[in-house]
């Protein structure tokens, strides 16, 4: 969990880009990558390379998986 917190310390303080930030820091990549790790930790595991891998064998992570495969399911499409 540490390695996490300090990526999350990095991106958010990278020189040039946290005083450029707006009061709204979610209008930019790091803000929202920064949110989406905060809010989902323990759902994944992210390696020396930077290799992004969700952890299967957690409940919370199957939950959001599925709620995506629903969400895609509700798309219109158009039938020629």
């Amino acid at each position: 969990m540490k390695t996490i917190k300090t990526l999350l310390d990095k991106i958010i303080h990278f020189k040039g880009v946290s005083s450029f930030f707006p009061k709204n820091e979610l209008s930019y990549p790091q803000g929202r990558l920064a949110k989406a790790l905060k809010e989902n930790a323990g759902t994944y595991t992210i390696n020396r390379d930077g290799k992004v891998s969700l952890d299967l064998s957690n409940p919370q992570t199957i939950e959001k998986i599925v709620e995506q495969i629903n969400k895609c399911g509700k798309i219109k499409t158009e039938r020629a």
